[in-house]
């Protein structure tokens, strides 16, 4: 009985083996294509490769050194300096981008460091629309004094071209009650790297074609490996020369880009269907612009040359997000009323007022005595915020130095404040407001009068 089983699990794994070996095999066309069809199959972009989709292991038996296997890769886009002494809630890196291809998965881990009289943060996700098989997990929510949390990012495997899956996604980790949160933007690798890096009339090609990863996509008539032979067209229904297959007479047939066949172009697409089409076969459905190899940033859709961009997004490139969230200040309104919302940032009209929404004005009078009850109850524990300062004081970060030469001097954005509070005592501090920081720091004694 054992031995029956042993031999049903050799045949099990031999089969699963068959069957990737199969499907990779399938989709010999095109790099894109077969990075597409499963995490286990690799392209060879080597000069004249016998073999273009396989498994690694296959590709490399056959001899292939160039091999396209694109694996999960992090970048870190934000990392500010961990503060020397820690007021609040600290996590490190704030901005990551990561990249996946459909079925792998990726662990990201996060620094997380707390003022000595926390006990635990609860930290949590949130997913901006995030497509279904995306899924973001975190294996651990509470954490100690000063510790680590990781975040698993697992895609799923997409057996067709998807671009309304390749991102960039939006997931963020909170910490709750507290402001600060890491920022992860995932994309999705749909695409190899070789695919946009056409050579055109190759000598590879014998001068009949574009090499694209290794392989020649011919001009018409020529057919073969290096596109060396012409195809005989012998259908009698092909008329050549036939006016109603272009613009005017001296364009050519179909654009270049088709068969004239019964005074009706036939568009060629070698990689994707329609890429090609229009009357006369004169829209390139691919020749758009891209970022971060993208397509119309991924946002879009190319027709005829030019994107047309999905809702909530426009621009040539349609990288401009309409969504005017992030330009809402806190008195409701687009950038404070100061400013004009563009492509979901601010643009501050008045040079005097900044920050990302611009309500920072360093030269305005009132920015220190609209910062100071939070700052007073935070750093003294006084103050007529102190019954509410766990609940309303939190939006800013804080950090205490000895003297004001140890405040900061310069910086775009800085603000200095003195001001008075009971039993004559004045206190020192610096609002700092950017677009990726609201600190403040404070002189940790007050200045008083002496006891007399």
């Amino acid at each position: 009985m054992a031995g029956k089983l042993r031999l049903y699990l050799l045949l099990l794994l031999l089969k699963l083996g068959w069957a990737q070996e199969h499907r990779c095999q399938q989709s010999h066309f095109s790099c894109d294509k077969c990075i597409q069809t499963g995490p286990e199959c690799a392209w060879c972009s080597s000069p004249n490769a016998k073999v273009g989709c396989h498994t690694l292991e296959e590709l490399q038996k056959a001899g292939c050194t160039d091999v396209y296997n694109p694996h999960p890769s992090i970048e870190i886009l934000r990392n500010e300096s961990r503060p020397a002494q820690i007021e609040t809630v600290f996590m490190q890196p704030q901005e990551l981008s990561i990249r996946l291809r459909p079925g792998r998965n990726q662990t990201v881990q996060l620094n997380v460091f707390m003022p000595a009289d926390h006990q635990s943060t609860y930290v949590t996700l949130e997913n901006v629309n995030i497509p279904p098989g995306l899924n973001v997990t975190l294996n651990r929510n509470t954490v100690e004094k000063s510790g680590l949390i990781e975040v698993l990012v697992d895609a799923v495997q997409s057996p067709s071209r998807n671009p309304n899956m390749a991102g960039p996604w939006f997931v963020y980790v909170e910490a709750t009650h507290y402001l600060q949160r890491v920022k992860l933007e995932i994309h999705l690798e749909f695409h190899c790297d070789c695919s946009l890096n056409r050579e055109e009339i190759s000598a590879a090609c014998s001068g009949r074609g574009a090499r694209v990863c290794g392989q020649c996509e011919c001009e018409q008539p020529y057919v073969g490996e290096n596109c060396q032979t012409e195809e005989r067209q012998e259908d009698p229904l092909v008329v050549r020369g036939n006016d109603s297959c272009r613009p005017n007479p001296n364009e050519p047939l179909c654009s270049g880009r088709g068969t004239c066949v019964q005074g009706v172009c036939a568009c060629h697409n070698p990689i994707y269907p329609d890429d090609i089409n229009g009357q006369y076969c004169e829209c390139d459905n691919s020749k758009c612009p891209y970022f971060r190899k993208k397509l119309c940033g991924d946002y879009g859709r190319c027709e005829c040359g030019r994107c047309v961009c999905d809702e909530g997004w426009s621009g040539e490139e349609c990288l401009c997000t309409t969504d005017t969230t992030d330009c809402l200040a806190r008195n409701g309104e687009l950038c404070n009323g100061k400013g004009t919302c563009l492509c979901g940032l601010c643009k501050c009209n008045n040079s005097k007022y900044m920050g990302p929404t611009c309500e920072a004005c360093p030269t305005c009078p009132g920015i220190c005595t609209e910062y100071s009850g939070c700052v007073e109850c935070r750093a003294f524990g006084t103050g007529d915020m102190v019954s509410r300062c766990d609940k309303e004081c939190n939006y800013f970060s804080m950090t205490k130095v000895d003297t004001t030469d140890d405040l900061p001097q310069t910086g775009s954005g800085l603000s200095w404040c003195k001001l008075r509070i009971a039993e004559d005592c004045f206190f020192y501090f610096t609002i700092l407001w950017t677009r990726f920081e609201k600190s403040v720091t404070v002189v940790r004694a007050k200045d008083c009068p002496p006891p007399w």
